[in-house]
């Protein structure tokens, strides 16, 4: 090898030390976020299709098929939501750039120009990368203020509430969610917002025909999503009461055949594998299951659609499956209503503990006068 040719192992050795950095860097903002006192919601573990999914106290862990990579979500603290994203963001376009350059002060020629081009390279790409739900770009919502209208987890002062009373209610804290949903009613934000934690309230419970109450009582500006949420229920509501099946799967035929685009397309693949399972279609069945699966990340969403593929196992004849799939259903989502309603309707004996409601019993006490479902879903009576 030629003297000149030193500069291809120096190139090589930078691109392993850049792609170290961004393998770090996640960490760091780990520990930036447990600094703040962020609750940590999410975490991963490589790229590609899941492999495995555990619950844990207050996150969920997931396993993908190329564990090269650690990647977590967090819930900022609602005293100062806005700065500690903003924080979180600007750390994972900064500390990388920061390892880039303390690593260059220890490393040769080369491998400091490939490390440093590397990490720049990377950190572009993500600095102008849109985020998912606001298409904004990550620089953008770093170093420009804007409206809540085009940024509301940054911009808008009700939405640290919210979001904490959304994320207690698909976790199973239930004292958290009693405790904030008063605000959510008063903030009265976003449209129809407290309502749709109603609805997932009364859904956890197996209250259904309160659901359907509030699901009705959308805003008109919605009514496509309310069609969606009704036809949703009625298919779960015929779990518990098979006489109403017949009536569910018309009310989704006519839902389907008169909407052309439907806003969640996680709840309209839930909504879908039901209708399928009811119509014999197994195949179609399972892949809507596998989609709503796949794109979820709370542990009730995990567990309703373990919920419904037990279902879809158990029509297939895999009776076992189906019990070992409510088991899985249960470690993620104990307090979850529907858990108990399709192991009876599969006539699969009980697990452990999972008639015990614990949480739900002391949160239904609060506040017994009330029966309106759409202000105090505590107060309903627990199916």
């Amino acid at each position: 090898m030629s003297a000149g040719s030193g500069w291809i192992p120096e190139t090589y050795l930078g691109l392993v030390l850049g792609f170290a950095i961004l393998l770090l860097d996640p960490l760091l903002e780990l520990l930036l976020a447990r600094g703040l006192g962020a609750r940590v919601t999410n975490v991963e573990w490589g790229f590609g299709p899941v492999l495995r999914r555990t619950p844990g106290r207050e996150h969920v862990t997931e396993i993908r098929m190329l564990p090269i990579r650690f990647q977590a979500r967090y819930l900022p603290r609602r005293e100062h939501y806005a700065r500690d994203k903003r924080l979180l963001i600007s750390s994972g376009l900064v500390s990388p750039l920061l390892l880039g350059a303390l690593v260059a002060v220890f490393v040769p020629g080369w491998t400091t120009v490939a490390t440093l081009a590397f990490v720049f390279v990377c950190v572009l790409i993500r600095a102008l990368a849109k985020e998912k739900y606001t298409r904004r770009r990550v620089i953008m919502r770093v170093v420009r203020r804007t409206t809540p209208s085009l940024d509301a987890e940054l911009s808008e002062p009700r939405f640290p509430v919210f979001a904490h009373t959304y994320h207690a209610v698909f976790y199973g804290d239930w004292a958290t969610a009693a405790a904030l949903l008063p605000a959510v009613h008063a903030n009265r934000w976003p449209l129809d917002g407290s309502k749709l934690i109603v609805e997932a309230l009364h859904v956890a419970r197996g209250e259904y025909e309160e659901a359907v109450s509030v699901a009705m009582d959308f805003d008109p500006s919605k009514h496509m999503l309310a069609d969606l949420e009704t036809t949703h229920l009625a298919l779960l509501m015929a779990e518990a009461r098979p006489e109403t099946t017949e009536q569910a799967v018309m009310l989704a035929g006519a839902f389907l055949r008169r909407q052309t685009h439907v806003a969640s397309s996680e709840g309209f693949a839930a909504m879908l594998a039901l209708y399928r399972l009811e119509t014999g279609n197994l195949p179609n069945a399972r892949g809507c299951m596998e989609r709503f699966l796949a794109s979820v990340s709370t542990p009730l969403e995990i567990a309703d659609a373990l919920c419904t593929r037990a279902r879809i196992e158990a029509a297939a004849g895999s009776v076992d499956r189906a019990a070992r799939t409510l088991r899985e259903a249960h470690t993620f989502a104990p307090w979850y209503a529907r858990v108990a309603i399709v192991r009876e309707r599969l006539g699969i004996e009980a697990v452990e503990g999972l008639g015990a409601a614990g949480p739900l019993d002391a949160a239904q006490t609060i506040d017994p006068a009330s029966r309106d479902p759409h202000r105090d879903p505590w107060a309903a009576p627990r199916r």
